[in-house]
């Protein structure tokens, strides 16, 4: 028989042997008036209702796993000359994992080193070069001209051609002017051969003199071009010195190589345990095979499966209990499958653990605890205060006015702790917390304390 039940067979026959008294009773004095027997007064504490949420775990089984896995992959490719670690090692991030056959690389690193340095120097010369025979050009330059023998030495030619030209053209006139004044004056024939002759000879003066004036111009505009074309390619010759001298490509392989030999120190890129070791001394490494497995044990998941029935009450976020050889730790559910399993008809539901315990392994099979059934922010008392009638009826006392009052109740949600009130009493009534063989329905009751 249950507590509850107890009080209420027991508040009976308390109510009995009462009655009894008052009927069949007499004095011990043998008075015709039996004296009134004091009133039963009961000292209770009192509780009220409070709100609070209310969860009921239940137990599942879980498979553990970690919660980052990473596949060691060698960026290059060569034979693997040693190993540092074996299977089940802890390793940090850094720690070397194993070496690869790097011979090769250092000697290709140490001919591109020699190669790049000996064209770094012939750039820096073909600069020096190019600006040392623009510097003497600039200094050649006077009012934006080059000053130039040759040059010069044409220039001093035109001016005699020029010269020449206009002495020849005087002549010729000269020459013209005197055979048509003999010619006017009826000069014999013998002096007009010779005024012929002697005009004959200017106009070819005249012509060969103009014929050198416009070649030595020639000369000049040639030669004034050549000048201007080699200003031209000096700062050609400057910028070609300067690409030259652009050797980013030649650091950038030089740098490759570098990174490949560094690479050949293959070393852990996360904290954790070694789960598998691939490879062997001699073996070949590749970029497209792993040589280890690393497991991150510091965030370990469970995956678990929960009916469809509480599949509502489970949220992300959710706390559960990991339990393993006795042991326990405390976790948070992070995923929630959103389809059922068509063969189970289960949900599957994974979990991050909390400080794993060193027990937990990666496929360990544990239990744990989640929560599936929940009332939140609901009316509530402690379990052992509510009772049960024989007709298993919820019901409580509460005090009014000095009297234990009977209230029935209709109850939700409970746990061990616990019991959800959906109605029967307030948040202000006074629930007695006390247990007493003669608590009755309209008992008087003092109230000792309020909790």
């Amino acid at each position: 028989m249950g507590k509850g039940k107890f009080f209420a067979v027991g508040g009976m026959f308390a109510a009995v042997a009462l009655t009894a008294v008052f009927v069949f009773g007499g004095t011990a004095s043998g008075s015709d008036t039996a004296p009134e027997p004091e009133e039963l007064v009961i000292p209770v504490a009192v509780v009220n209702a409070e709100t609070r949420s209310i969860s009921v775990s239940g137990e599942f089984v879980g498979t553990v796993e970690p919660g980052r896995q990473i596949m060691v992959m060698p960026k290059l490719i060569g034979e693997v000359i040693s190993v540092e670690v074996e299977a089940g090692d802890i390793v940090e991030v850094g720690d070397v994992l194993c070496r690869l056959d790097a011979e090769s690389l250092e000697y290709s690193i140490a001919q591109t080193s020699a190669s790049l340095a000996n064209a770094k120097q012939r750039a820096e010369l073909g600069i020096k070069s190019a600006e040392r025979a623009k510097a003497v050009y600039e200094s050649n330059m006077v009012d934006g001209e080059v000053l130039n023998s040759n040059l010069s030495q044409l220039k001093i030619q035109i001016s005699g051609a020029k010269s020449a030209l206009e002495g020849a053209n005087i002549g010729y006139s000269s020459a013209r002017r005197m055979y048509r004044d003999g010619h006017n004056a009826g000069l014999d024939d013998s002096t007009m051969n010779a005024l012929r002759d002697q005009l004959a000879a200017s106009e070819v003066q005249r012509d060969a003199a103009q014929a050198n004036l416009e070649e030595l111009n020639k000369a000049l505009e040639i030669a004034e071009k050549a000048v201007r074309d080699s200003a031209v390619d000096i700062d050609m010759a400057i910028e070609n010195a300067r690409l030259a001298a652009d050797l980013s490509s030649q650091y950038i392989a030089l740098d490759q190589l570098r990174s490949n030999l560094d690479n050949a120190v293959i070393t852990a890129p996360i904290s954790g345990v070694i789960e598998r070791r691939l490879v062997d001394p001699l073996d070949i490494a590749t970029s497209s095979a792993p040589v280890f497995i690393i497991s991150d044990k510091s965030s370990m998941l469970v995956t678990f499966k929960i009916p469809e029935g509480s599949y509502s009450q489970v949220r992300v976020g959710d706390k559960i209990i990991v339990e393993k050889d006795g042991e326990t730790c405390n976790g948070t559910i992070t995923e929630i499958g959103t389809a059922v399993e068509n063969m189970s008809g289960l949900f599957t539901v994974k979990a991050a653990i909390e400080n794993p315990l060193p027990s937990i392994h990666n496929g360990s099979v544990i239990k744990l605890f989640a929560d599936i059934k929940k009332a939140e922010n609901v009316l509530s008392l402690p379990i052992n205060i509510v009772q049960f009638k024989n007709n298993n009826t919820p019901y409580v006392f509460v005090e009014e006015n000095g009297l234990a009052v009977e209230r029935e109740l209709v109850v939700g949600l409970e746990n061990a702790e616990y019991t959800e009130i959906i109605s029967g009493i307030g948040k202000n009534d006074k629930v007695i917390a006390t247990w007493h063989s003669e608590l009755v329905n309209g008992v008087r009751v003092s109230v000792d304390a309020v909790n």
